[in-house]
């Protein structure tokens, strides 16, 4: 089962966001996205320094996390999200587009996403282990 978080409804718990930069592939999907961009042509970059990125979205298979939808700065008028799965030895680019810097999305459908537990009380922990 794969379970959906988005920013504005809030990640699980045990979820910690990669801050590294690495290494992609691009998929035939992905570049075909990227020449074929509504905002025009986006240039496909071969690293992504995730710090300077902001996390949108996860999708989970119990504790993995399967997808990461990451939006960056891109140029004056657009940035461009990256949807990103983990693997070795780069990960793997979906797909790509862009969105105008003024664009923040306010349709989020909520019933997409599922709303994350609270956190466990420190008792909660010790019994679990």
């Amino acid at each position: 089962m794969v379970d959906r978080y988005h920013k504005d409804i809030g990640f699980p718990h045990w979820f910690e966001a990669p801050r590294e930069t690495i290494e992609v592939l691009h998929t035939k999907h992905s570049t075909w996205e990227a020449c074929h961009d509504k905002l025009g042509e986006l240039r496909l970059w071969k690293r992504l320094n995730l710090r300077k990125a902001e996390l949108v979205e996860i999708e989970t298979q119990g504790y993995f996390v399967c997808k990461y939808v990451y939006r960056f700065d891109y140029d004056d008028r657009r940035d461009v999200i990256y949807v990103i799965m983990p693997a070795v030895p780069r990960w793997k680019v979906k797909t790509i587009w862009s969105n105008e810097k003024g664009d923040n999305h306010k349709t989020l459908r909520r019933e997409l996403y599922k709303v994350p537990g609270p956190r466990p009380t420190l008792s909660e922990k010790f019994f679990f282990v």
